[in-house]
């Protein structure tokens, strides 16, 4: 879980920096680019355990 908090760090700080916001902002990027990363990881994990099985099923006679 390191490098989504590495990433969404410094997003945060670029996004903040491009629309003139104030540093206090800063977290909010943070929590919202977290979300996202995190929520696509579960996807990920979502899809890659349903094709698995996917898969067991039709090798199993």
């Amino acid at each position: 879980m390191f490098t989504p908090a590495f990433m969404v760090f410094f997003i945060g700080s670029f996004v903040t920096d491009i629309f003139g916001m104030p540093k206090t902002f800063q977290p909010a990027w943070w929590l919202i680019g977290y979300i996202v990363f995190v929520g696509a990881d579960v996807r990920a994990l979502e899809l890659s355990l349903n094709v698995m099985m996917r898969d067991l099923r039709v090798k199993v006679p």
